[in-house]
């Protein structure tokens, strides 16, 4: 088993953990006698091996399945929760536990956070990224149709448990998502981890558990380091992409593009702006594109124009001085946070990720960029 530990949360990452949750949230949380478990339709049946060994660790157990998907993010499906565990009458003390993927996890995170002034939190992330990025470091959010996470709060959780073999049959375009965050990760504090991705391309199709476990504990001792080391608002660093990103998924009402290709065409284009403000050195897009690409995802997005992304990033190119701040590459392995970017180079970098057409959607050019 391998241990990373954040400020407030452990981290455990070992294949099958997923089933000995119980025995270990027993131990962190000895004062509570019920659990409550959060989940999406997709994952009940891990949801069910979670809540037996509560089950087996003398929890009172009761539950939440939400349906699945970014559009289900919502003030609603909060309310949802809120009053089940009203209705079963679940204490202060409870253990609160979610199974799944990223929007569970910010979910949860948020509903955890204020129920009853906030129980004790733990997450079961069975998506790449989920276990490499939402479940670790406490963010949650809610989404409103003006923008993504508009609702949010800042709630560590007690401990995630992250289990690699649950990777193993994740479907292709979630597992890709999850490798846009470590692109990510490799992009702003560690340029070994995007070498050891290119090294194992043939590893990652083929899911080899080792590989697997070895990605998850990387991060998330990534994202420690960051969040032990930043001064100003925690892992902001880690907000490479997300600007560009956020945007087009809201563009897209959070049904459209999905948040992993949102993000990579994100950080496509920040890096772009980065290299046209001379914060990173000429070469920088063309790296990161390269490894992209390797991975199959995707570089350019359809469907949407400059205008409509500025709109929803709340940038107006006719006010002058208008700007937006962001993370951005200063080169491979190394990013800074707080960039001011003029409005005349965000738009320039839009436009350089942006292809016609009418349907929206991430693409995946096959010439090179």
């Amino acid at each position: 088993m391998q241990e990373v530990r954040f400020l407030s949360t452990r981290v455990f990452v070992w294949p099958g953990i997923h089933a000995e949750v119980g025995e270990n949230v027993r131990v962190l949380a000895p004062a509570a006698r019920q659990a409550f478990i959060v989940t999406d339709r997709k994952c009940i049946p891990i949801a069910k091996r979670v809540a037996l060994s509560l089950l087996q660790a003398n929890f009172e157990v009761a539950g939440y399945a939400m349906y699945s998907g970014e559009s289900r993010k919502t003030v609603g499906t909060v309310l949802g929760v809120y009053n089940k565990m009203a209705r079963m009458r679940m204490e202060r003390s409870c253990a609160f536990v979610t199974v799944g993927g990223g929007v569970v996890t910010e979910l949860g995170t948020f509903v955890a956070s204020t129920f009853r002034d906030g129980l004790r939190l733990f997450h079961v992330p069975t998506s790449l990224v989920a276990q490499v990025d939402s479940a670790i470091g406490g963010k949650s959010g809610i989404n409103l149709r003006e923008e993504k996470n508009l609702i949010s709060t800042f709630y560590p959780a007690t401990a995630v448990f992250s289990d690699p073999s649950l990777l193993e049959t994740l479907p292709r375009k979630e597992f890709l998502s999850g490798l846009v965050e470590v692109v990510k990760y490799g992009m702003v504090r560690e340029a070994d981890l995007l070498a050891s991705l290119e090294e194992n391309i043939e590893g990652l199709e083929s899911r080899k558990p080792l590989l697997l476990e070895d990605i998850v504990s990387r991060c998330a001792s990534i994202k420690a380091a960051v969040e032990k080391s930043e001064q100003e608002g925690v892992e902001a660093v880690l907000d490479y992409g997300r600007t560009v990103g956020h945007a087009i998924e809201a563009a897209g009402f959070f049904r459209k593009v999905r948040t992993g290709d949102a993000m990579a065409v994100g950080m496509e284009a920040e890096a772009l702006m980065a290299e046209r403000m001379g914060v990173a050195p000429p070469g920088v897009p063309k790296a990161q594109n390269r490894i992209l690409r390797l991975l199959d995802l995707p570089t350019r997005l359809r469907g949407l124009t400059a205008d409509k992304l500025l709109e929803a990033m709340g940038l107006n190119k006719n006010a002058p001085g208008s700007r937006v701040r962001m993370a951005l590459p200063q080169g491979v392995g190394d990013a800074c946070q707080g960039v001011e970017v003029p409005v005349d180079v965000v738009e320039e970098g839009l436009r350089a990720v942006l292809l016609p057409g009418n349907r929206l959607r991430a693409v995946r050019p096959m010439s090179p960029a």
